[in-house]
């Protein structure tokens, strides 16, 4: 069959545009053919980190994830697919005293025996409850003060060996109760009444201190600069002891230079330990305030305020020790006949005692690892390891997996099996 010229063109034209409109359906009805084409699903080249700006690294992911919880999870990584679940890590710790920190080699030695006993905190004094600062501090204070120490270590040093252990470092700040600096800054301790001269918690002849005056400027920055620059060093936790107002005879001559009511004296408390813990967090450490049981319960713990537990809302230290407690303990919510020679029932009674006023979740308790050498021999009798794992025990039932052994000498010879 013949075909002209331009017959047989029309008729290509004719396939052509068969074929075209074959291929348009195929491309948008044929989903992966569209997505290969426009390179949807296709792996796509890594993006270096350095041109992304990096997620800062969480404070609460650390050390402190156990004792103080985690961090708030984002809306966009909630999202997305999660990773498995990672236990929080709890603090096991112990109380370091200075006879071993302030010697290299005992510390040495102390260091790595707990270490090697499943110990993953050690507590030690940044400065005493006579003022002197253990470490070697360059704040301006400090040199007025005269508070350091003359055999005062490189904190930083410490922590670094305590960090190689895989030990978290904890500082313990005296915070008012501090006879050297009240003396030697007269401005910022608690006056006698009516003078220039300053109150003293006893007679002079019986031994009485001076107290920093909680409500004065200079002594609450003072804490605050330590408590910061001890987290510059190396310091994980910064524990603040005796944040009150003084205690012993004579309480009625104390002057603090205004009128303060029982509501005043804990809003003033509660205000520095919130300034303390922000300070020490922006340091990138955390903060917490070291609270009796005893105390909290008490009637007459009119230093603290009207309410103690208003003390409680940064991380608490809760010392459940049952010696601290005395011969008895009796309190319009716990009453103990002889605290010490029960130690699970104690821990156990005063955990939940305190449980529902605290008023943070971030709760450590200090628990008896020693022999009391004041109780009667009728209340008393000699610890053993036995009587530290009940503590423990007790602890954990109440859901308090964090906890601090104290033992004043620093012999743990009976947790350790040494």
């Amino acid at each position: 069959v013949s075909l002209t010229t331009d017959s047989v063109f029309g008729v290509m034209l004719r396939n052509i545009w068969l074929v075209a409109v074959l291929i348009a359906a195929g491309w948008f009805l044929y989903e992966p053919v569209y997505q290969f084409v426009m390179g949807i699903g296709q792996e796509k080249e890594p993006v270096s980190t350095a041109e992304q700006p990096s997620e800062p690294e969480s404070e609460s992911d650390g050390f402190l994830s156990g004792l103080f919880g985690g961090g708030e999870e984002s809306e966009t990584e909630s999202s997305q697919s999660q990773p498995e679940a990672v236990e929080a890590v709890q603090l096991h710790g112990v109380y370091m005293p200075e006879s071993i920190l302030l010697d290299s080699t005992q510390r040495s030695q102390f260091i790595q025996t707990c270490a090697s006993n499943g110990i993953n905190a050690i507590f030690f004094d940044l400065k005493n409850d006579k003022g002197y600062l253990t470490y070697q501090s360059s704040l301006a204070q400090a040199a007025e003060l005269g508070s350091q120490s003359a055999s005062a270590v490189d904190l930083s040093q410490v922590t670094a060996e305590m960090e190689a252990a895989g030990i978290t470092s904890i500082g313990r700040i005296y915070a008012f109760k501090d006879p050297l600096a009240a003396s030697a800054k007269l401005e910022a301790a608690v006056h006698y009444q009516g003078t220039e001269w300053a109150w003293l918690d006893n007679s002079a002849a019986m031994g009485g201190k001076a107290w920093l005056n909680p409500v004065n400027e200079y002594a609450q920055s003072y804490i605050s600069d330590l408590a910061a620059e001890a987290v510059g060093k190396g310091v994980k936790q910064v524990i603040l002891d005796c944040v009150q107002f003084p205690s012993g005879y004579s309480l009625e001559m104390a002057d603090y230079g205004q009128e303060l009511t029982e509501e005043n004296k804990s809003a003033v408390l509660g205000d520095f330990i919130e300034s303390v813990d922000t300070r020490v967090r922006e340091a990138g450490g955390e903060t917490a305030v070291y609270l009796s049981a005893p105390t909290l319960l008490s009637s007459s713990s009119g230093q603290y305020g009207s309410d103690p537990f208003q003390l409680t809302r940064c991380g608490v230290v809760l010392g459940v020790m049952p010696a601290s407690f005395g011969n008895a303990y009796s309190s319009g919510e716990l009453v103990l006949e002889a605290p010490a020679l029960d130690p699970y029932a104690t821990v156990q009674a005063a955990l939940a005692a305190c449980k529902d006023k605290l008023l943070s979740d971030e709760v450590t308790v200090l628990l008896q690892s020693y022999t009391s050498g004041t109780l009667s021999s009728l209340k008393n009798k000699t610890y053993t390891g036995e009587d530290v794992d009940s503590q423990i025990r007790a602890a954990q039932e109440s859901s308090y997996e964090s906890y601090l052994l104290y033992s004043p000498d620093g012999n743990y010879s009976i947790v350790f099996g040494e």
